[in-house]
């Protein structure tokens, strides 16, 4: 079965002069020309009619009747309809014209029809008309009229106009709505057996036998609606009676429109005027718009390249039946095919004529045809255990595949093959190469002759790193590993070098270092001073100068000033014994240099709050046999107490707290206190909170940017744990210290608690953050001093959507006076990155943060200090790299890109030894972590579905290749979107180890009562076939030794390109824009298979083969394509990269693996249906070509990205206001997200601050109104959580329009307390009221 595809490219339409239009009815011509915006001079037709036409889009004051033109003619190009009399009667005079002739054709037979129709013709072409006849099935609509068009000879363009078909040619089916109701009475008729279907090329008027009981015909709804008759009966499925009924009835109204072809725009004004259409219809005599338009184009388009209408009808193969699609040679052995493209354009090299010519794959009945990655190709599958390919070069490759291996033979004529000989016949090993990956150690030993392949952009989504960039990944892994070490060097040789960077006068080594040491002892002996004065001024300014007179304990309790001697001596204690680069003896914060609002929080800890009773377990601590382990954590634990973060058991304790050690470093420890064996985790309540990722630092990038590293050295040991929390804390140290292994466990000996927040603790994390967060809000100072090195004067917005957009700058930037991107600050728990335009710059911005937190009392790890750089290691789980050729890339870390390869050969190992029953829960964890590696190499995700199948195969309600069974009510228990890929870092996984721990849990009920199995229960699971395939495929996509770069923001000059894709019931439509301002569209008509799939295939699909389209077209190269559709399930699946329906994960494969061969960054973004019906793609997918982008609109217009709310719809300031009590609430501006929105209101040097900024805060219980538009959403939403986890005295209200939402919803769901979606109204064009 082969359908027709349409694809065209549209130009501005421009007469030579204004039209002038007489009719003696429907003004069909008019309606064109108002839809594409043509000048028009007048127009003249009947009254009754001027109601539907809106005169102040035509420019035109008033409508004219046709006696007025005769009175008093306006110059113009004329457009005459009617009868032939009526035309010769109003064009006699003005000369050039157009003519078409339009007979009453209700209840007129056609072969009368047929008679007038000759006469008519003979006679304009006796006035010299050149004379056409269009028929109406062949221009998108489904009747049966056909229309004589008369141009003069004047007007006739140089190229032909013909009355070829110009659209795939539809049926009644494909507008029968199979749940109308309405004004008609049903009757319900048998469903004919055994119909055949006419093939739609060839549709004609056709009935169905007469039915039993029936004294009329019922028409056939596979053909067309004949014109004579339009109010016949129609055989019409329904969803109101069975499969094996008709309803028998008139069309309505609302089908009339579509059937004839007008368009969506005129539903407002012709609904209501037609009750029925046994009423005569006001256009039924009439051309179709359709036809008109066309008409317009092909005399008067003018394209970028010349005069011309490209609108071509290609007969292609049908689109790939679902039923196909759902073999499994697709899904198995495909992407063997796609892997052999690269070997086949690496043979072509060199050729003059190794161009593409598009066509698509054709394939006999019995063939299975395969969706076209590559134009060259055309493939013969006549078996899945024998495909042949066949290019259209000279090469020819084979490939053949069996149980054990899969090999390539090439032939070629004087061509080069993969390894660079001259006509030779080699086997090529699929899918492995040289390139770093170990085949032997994944094949168990496997023996099979290999060549190495070429590097390939579709087998690899990013590209080879320079061996520069390589070596300084591979540096920064093995320094990040030796750094953490405790007892690590500081390399105070950076500093050093900055000392006597201008040094004039040359000095020796010893000289240098001893006057260095000099500087800082004396430095030193300044920062106590200092410190011990702003104690004292505390002491005065709180107690009074007296203040040591007074009584410091009240009814047996610490008073006040207790509290506050004891704080301030223990500040005073730690600082005594650091040195210039290390607190020796541990930190204590120095609270007291804190703004106001957080003193208290910074001296006693932040609160803790309980859920339930807290714990009472004191078992004894496990005794370490290994001395070697035991020495090490005594030392531990030494250190610990040494510095005073525990402290031996003052107060009755309630629980104790088991600990264990991890590794660390090359030969060290970390120590992790388990909260929750005794339970305490459970007990307590912690806020959810953000943290930044890598896309969040990528954002202050440009193509000259540095960084630099730091570290906040014992980051949950300087944060004071509050009071609360105490008794629950307890350490039994008898285990470790002492050689007695038989005291009893209630034996109260060497137990202590702590004071400080531990790790494993579940509020640490967030206790830590909240505090690091308001340390960075003082380091980052005042941004209008210029001085500072975080200094920013304005933010720069670079929104898609907007005329102005490159894709090769950040959407939003801070910009400092000089033009140069701002130098920012990012933690990730307590790893710190500071960017900055200029190294120098970068410097002095790490310089500022790390005396801010020293002023404040937060230890800088300095042993960790690195210079600045542009390739500096691994941050928030992902290496940033900025290289002068390329511009900003990613990779992942070394030591992970390691993990992740041999994680994929242990599993494709165990396959290949034949071990069936796989581990569930090792499963799980190494998932857990893919996900989190491959969000820095999205194309891997949906080679993915291998572990994802497997995970759940063991659950029953599976198909034989592991997909879910439609009919299964099971429950997935870990979903893919609830996989938290933040857990996967290594110091995260320490202290959210509880988290991971529920994923694998035993059996549970959910919370509807209903028991699910979160594992199975032998805790093993089978492998789906897919499996090994996609293991396979994910090791040749990390076929690197080390990891490689991926490109995200270059230097080379990228375009956005947008495009729309509809598909309405039975049709499909897609339109794109072009950086010449043209607009491409393709549209067509699904296959029987197609038909019966789900809405959300068919949407998804429609976007994958219009993005196909343009790439074929050579549009797609270098660019960023921004696909729009009403589709909200195939937003989501794209942006999850996989999906749990076989048919839409395959397309989503298929459009990823574009993105790797194009070098296109696609995104897909759901938009309403009302917008896409202003944009004009719905139209196009009903074969209309006058609505929105289509007659000219921008495309701009229609693309929501960079408004917000507010600017959307004004009126929801008042809404707000109505419910908030607040008259005059206004948005935040986006400057005002970095500061306002934080509580910031002002700031200065405070009398005791010695000249550091000390923010000004506002006071509590204010409202923020935050209104970003779409693009900005998970910016403005990043800086929201940063302010409410600072400060929960605050309320924030969030308006966002429903757009983008995966790339904010979850920050969104993480950030508000109470979430509401609210639809505003709006009709027709006003595209502000379409929502989203």
């Amino acid at each position: 079965m082969v359908s027709s595809i349409v694809n065209g490219v549209l130009g501005k339409v421009a007469p030579p002069a204004p039209l002038v239009f007489v009719s003696q009815g429907w003004p069909s011509f008019l309606l064109s020309a108002m839809a594409m915006n043509l000048p028009i001079a007048g127009a003249y037709f009947p009254r009754s009619l001027h109601r539907y036409f809106d005169k102040t889009k035509s420019g035109n004051s008033t409508w004219y009747t046709p006696l007025d033109f005769q009175k008093s003619p306006t110059d113009g190009i004329l457009v005459v309809t009617g009868t032939l009399s009526f035309i010769l009667e109003h064009s006699r005079a003005c000369r050039p014209s157009i003519v078409c002739v339009e007979e009453a054709l209700r209840s007129t037979s056609p072969k009368t029809l047929k008679t007038r129709g000759s006469r008519a013709r003979s006679d304009l072409e006796a006035k010299g008309y050149t004379t056409f006849v269009f028929k109406h099935a062949l221009f998108g609509g489904a009747t049966s009229a056909s229309h004589l068009v008369g141009i003069d000879t004047e007007l006739m363009p140089s190229h032909s106009l013909e009355d070829a078909p110009r659209d795939v040619p539809r049926s009644l089916s494909h507008f029968l709505n199979s749940a109308s109701t309405g004004n008609f009475t049903p009757r319900w008729i048998d469903a004919p057996r055994d119909v055949a279907i006419l093939p739609v090329s060839t549709a004609k008027v056709s009935w169905l036998d007469r039915p039993t009981g029936m004294n009329q015909d019922v028409l056939d709804s596979n053909g067309l609606l004949p014109v004579s008759s339009p109010y016949s009966l129609v055989g019409c499925p329904s969803v109101f009676c069975t499969n094996d009924k008709l309803c028998a009835r008139s069309i309505t109204a609302a089908e009339a429109l579509r059937i004839y072809s007008i368009p969506t725009f005129m539903d407002q004004v012709l609904l209501p005027s037609i009750p029925t259409v046994r009423h005569r219809l006001p256009f039924e005599d009439a051309v179709s718009p359709e036809i008109t338009g066309y008409i317009f184009r092909r005399l008067w388009e003018i394209r970028s390249g010349g005069e011309s209408y490209d609108g071509r009808r290609d007969s292609v193969p049908e689109p790939q039946g679902v039923e196909e699609e759902k073999l499994s040679v697709l899904e198995e052995e495909a992407d063997l095919v796609e892997r052999a493209q690269p070997l086949m354009e690496d043979f072509s090299e060199g050729r003059e004529d190794s161009s593409l010519d598009g066509e698509d794959l054709l394939v006999d009945e019995k063939d299975v045809v395969l969706s076209e990655y590559s134009p060259s190709l055309t493939c013969d599958v006549r078996d899945s255990n024998d495909i042949q390919i066949q290019s259209e070069m000279t090469s020819n490759i084979e490939i053949e595949i069996d149980d054990d291996k899969t090999v390539i033979t090439n032939n070629l004529t004087s061509q080069r093959n993969a390894v660079g000989e001259e006509g030779s016949d080699k086997e090529v090993v699929l899918p492995l190469g040289k390139r770093g990956f170990d085949k032997e150690d994944a094949l168990k030993g496997r023996q099979i002759a290999e060549v190495e392949l070429p590097d390939s952009t579709l087998l690899h989504p990013a590209f080879s790193a320079p061996s520069e960039s390589l070596e300084a990944a591979s540096a920064a892994l093995h320094v990040s590993k030796a750094v953490k070490a405790d007892d690590a060097e500081v390399p105070t040789h950076i500093w050093d070098e900055r000392v006597f960077k201008n040094d004039l006068k040359p000095s020796s080594d010893a000289q240098k270092e001893a006057a260095v040491a000099t500087l800082r002892r004396f430095g030193l002996g300044i920062y106590w001073k200092n410190l011990l004065g702003d104690c004292r001024e505390r002491l005065r300014t709180n107690f009074g100068q007296k203040w040591y007179n007074k009584s410091r304990s009240k009814h047996g309790k610490a008073t006040e000033l207790a509290v506050e001697v004891n704080a301030l001596a223990n500040v005073m204690w730690h600082a005594t014994e650091a040195d210039w680069f290390e607190y020796k003896r541990g930190s204590q914060i120095h609270y007291f240099r804190f703004p106001p609002i957080y003193q208290k929080m910074a001296r006693d800890g932040v609160k803790v709050f309980f859920e339930k009773k807290g714990p009472s377990s004191k078992r004894r601590q496990r005794t370490i046999d290994d001395p070697e382990l035991r020495k090490k954590v005594r030392k531990k634990l030494e250190k610990v107490i040494d510095r005073g973060y525990i402290v031996e058991a003052g107060i009755s304790l309630k629980s104790l707290i088991k600990y264990f050690p991890v590794p660390k470093g090359e030969d060290d420890i970390r120590m992790v206190y388990d909260a929750t064996a005794n339970e305490l985790n459970e007990a307590v309540w912690c806020p959810s909170f953000w943290l930044p990722t890598v896309e969040s630092m990528i954002r202050a990038l440009d193509c000259n940017s540095f960084m630099l590293d730091r570290d906040i050295g014992e980051h949950f040991l300087n944060m004071p744990l509050h009071k609360s929390v105490w008794a629950y804390t307890g350490l039994d140290l008898g285990p470790v210290f002492d050689d007695d292994e038989n005291a009893s466990d209630d034996a109260p000996k060497r137990w202590f608690h702590w004071v400080r927040c531990l790790m494993g603790f579940k509020s640490s994390p967030y206790i830590a953050v909240k505090m690091t967060l308001i340390v960075e809000e003082m380091a980052r100072g005042d941004r209008h001093d210029v001085d500072n090195p975080f200094h920013w004067a304005a933010i720069r917005q670079n929104l898609p959507g907007t005329p102005d957009y490159t894709p090769t700058k950040p959407w939003i930037s801070k910009m400092r006076e000089d033009g140069r991107v701002a130098a920012d600050l990012f933690t990730f728990v307590d790893d710190e990155r500071v960017t900055g335009p200029d190294e120098e710059l970068t410097w002095q911005a790490g310089h500022r943060l790390a005396c801010i937190q020293s002023y404040l009392g937060i230890q800088d790890a300095a042993r960790k200090v690195r210079r600045c750089s542009q390739t500096p290691g691994a941050w928030a789980g992902a290496v940033v790299h900025i290289l002068a050729e390329y511009g900003v890339c990613i990779l992942t870390s070394p030591e992970k890109w390691n993990k992740l390869k041999s994680i994929l050969t242990k599993w494709l190992g165990r396959l290949e030894s034949g071990e069936e029953k796989l581990d569930h829960k090792e499963l799980l964890s190494d998932r857990g972590f893919l996900v989190y590696v491959t969000k820095v190499y999205p194309s891997m995700i949906p080679y993915l579905k291998g572990f994802h199948l497997t995970i759940e195969n063991w659950r029953g309600d599976r198909d034989e290749e592991g997909w879910k069974l439609k009919s299964s009510k099971l429950r997935t228990a870990t979903p893919l979107e609830d996989i938290e890929v933040d857990d996967y870092d290594d110091e995260s996984v320490l202290f959210d180890q509880h988290r991971q721990e529920k994923c694998v849990e035993g059996n549970k009920e959910d919370d509807e009562g209903e028991g699910y199995l979160n594992a199975p229960p032998d805790g093993k699971t089978t492998a789906v076939p897919r499996f090994r395939s996609d293991l396979l495929a994910l090791l040749e996509l990390s076929n690197y030794e080390l990891p490689p770069l991926r490109l995200v923001r270059g230097k080379v000059v990228f375009t956005a390109l947008y495009g729309f894709g509809d598909a309405s019931g039975k049709g499909f439509g897609s339109t794109s824009s072009h950086a010449n301002g043209e607009v491409s569209f393709r549209l067509g008509i699904w296959g029987r298979d197609e038909e019966g799939e789900s809405s959300n295939y068919r949407e998804l699909r429609n976007l994958v083969e219009a993005a196909e389209e343009e790439a074929r077209k050579g549009n797609l190269s270098n660019t960023e394509f921004w696909l729009f559709t009403d589709n909200i399930t195939a937003e989501a699946c794209f942006h999850r990269g996989n999906s749990s329906s076989k048919l839409l994960h395959g397309l989503i494969l298929r459009l990823r693996m574009l993105e790797v061969q194009q070098s296109v960054v696609i995104h897909v973004v759901h938009v309403s249906g009302k917008r896409m019906i202003a944009q004009g793609t719905d139209g196009v997918s009903r074969s209309s070509r006058l609505e929105g982008v289509m007659v000219g609109e921008d495309m701009l217009s229609f693309i929501p990205l960079a408004e917000t709310a507010i600017e959307r719809h004004p009126s929801l300031l008042s809404w707000v206001a109505s419910w908030s009590g607040i008259n005059d609430i206004k948005p935040l501006g986006v400057e005002d997200w970095f500061d306002k929105g934080h509580g910031v209101i002002g700031g200065a040097p405070a009398p005791s601050s010695r000249g550091i900024w000390i923010p000004e805060h506002e006071a509590p219980g204010q409202v923020h109104l935050w209104a970003p538009p779409p693009a900005l959403a998970d910016v403005a939403l990043e800086e929201l959580l940063k302010a409410r986890h600072k400060r929960t005295d605050t309320y924030h209200i969030m308006l966002i329009p429903r757009v983008m939402t995966p790339r904010w919803r979850r920050l969104f769901n993480k950030a508000m307390a109470t979430r509401q979606s609210t639809a505003v109204g709006g009709n027709g064009k006003e595209i502000a009221s379409s929502a989203p």
